[in-house]
């Protein structure tokens, strides 16, 4: 029985974001396995699914699969997880050949570097500066725009620009690496791993030239409209009156902004998360007051339920939430208004799914330390 038989798991394959929306093929009763991960911070993390196909299928996979936007979906048609794809790995016969991964292409290249005047003597050396961007339109095409800002120590204008056309050329397109064990033997097959939308925040530059501040829930707001490619739809922002420093000029990714305001969390030093979910949307929420999940140690089931009693299916469970173990430190008084004391209530930070039923849930003690120390600058992004 084939895991869609099983438990209804579908995944749709789509063009990359970057052609269009047309759908490629349906992988459902060729899915040989399937696992995901949702984060607190992220929102739709990381996926890995594995398929049977013919020779023919494989080879075009190879080929044309990496940067495709996949989106899993349930017995009920409700999505589970959404991304694109990463590398793509092909097992045929004794021949093994893995492309990618995407997420070290570039496209849109630059070099900062110490510019040195080999004119004097002795050579004197300038301030930081920024080559031009280099950009290879055939690439974006094909995956969207990904932006690199390579750094460099002290060279000249022209060594900076070597630097930054080589990388360019070599980078614009997916790596590949290949093995030949003779003598092994195993069936065609294609393995795809995932990666959500939250990780295309890694591919971006933000630079804001302006002085003053701004509040945080602003700046978030910004950073996720400022992708170039437009994939981000208008996001879902909690209020976070906050105030930083609205100049960022130092060419860092998208992503490091988002994980230092993550860390500050609000102004009276509050949890916030940030999650990429259907249709790539992010959503900026204050952690909840209220739990969402329970489960029970007695149960043979291992079953999650919503607090009011309805039944999740393990692959629909969702992170940045509360998870209340009903019957664990017997006898002790249930409090909901404990969530941060009581170690029954377990705020879910990582959700690991894999077919047909696995599932484990990570949490942490939520605590304001992290949130203060980040604001004195003393925090780990």
């Amino acid at each position: 029985m084939s895991l869609h038989e099983e438990i209804g798991l579908t995944a749709i394959v789509f063009e990359s974001l970057a052609v269009g929306t047309e759908e490629i093929v349906r992988l459902d009763v060729n899915m040989n396995s399937y696992s995901h991960t949702l984060s607190a911070n992220g929102g739709f993390d990381k996926m890995t699914i594995s398929i049977a196909d013919d020779r023919l299928s494989l080879d075009e996979w190879i080929e044309r699969g990496v940067g495709r936007h996949v989106e899993v979906y349930n017995q009920a048609e409700t999505l589970v997880w959404e991304g694109f794809i990463n590398v793509v790995s092909g097992t045929m016969g004794a021949f093994k050949i893995s492309v990618g991964q995407l997420a070290e292409i570039g496209n849109r290249v630059s070099v900062a570097y110490a510019p040195v005047d080999t004119a004097t003597s002795p050579p004197t050396v300038g301030a930081t500066t920024i080559t031009t961007i280099a950009e290879s339109e055939s690439s974006q095409d094909r995956f969207g725009i990904i932006e690199k800002v390579l750094s460099t120590g002290r060279v000249t204008d022209d060594e900076a620009e070597l630097i930054r056309d080589t990388y360019l050329k070599e980078s614009a397109f997916p790596a590949t690496s290949s093995e030949i064990s003779l003598g092994a033997s195993s069936q065609p097959s294609i393995t795809l791993e995932c990666l959500g939308y939250w990780y295309w925040t890694n591919l971006y530059v933000y630079n804001d030239t302006d002085s003053g501040t701004m509040q945080v829930d602003d700046r978030i707001q910004e950073i996720i409209e400022a992708d170039p490619n437009g994939f981000f739809p208008t996001p879902v922002i909690d209020t976070n009156n906050s105030i930083v420093p609205e100049e960022s000029d130092e060419d860092k990714m998208a992503m490091a902004h988002l994980k230092e305001l993550l860390a500050l969390g609000g102004a009276s030093d509050q949890r916030y998360t940030l999650g990429f979910y259907e249709s790539r949307k992010a959503y900026y929420k204050e952690m909840p007051s209220t739990v969402a999940y329970k489960t029970t140690l007695s149960d043979q089931g291992q079953r999650i339920l919503t607090y009011e009693g309805a039944l999740v299916y393990p692959w629909d469970v969702r992170p940045a939430q509360w998870i209340f173990v009903s019957d664990a430190l017997i006898g002790r008084y249930t409090n909901a208004n404990e969530l941060y004391e009581d170690p029954r209530y377990m705020f879910i930070e990582t959700v690991e799914y894999s077919a047909p039923w696995q599932i484990s849930l990570s949490g942490s003690r939520v605590s304001t330390f992290e949130q203060i120390m980040a604001k004195f600058g003393l925090g780990d992004f």
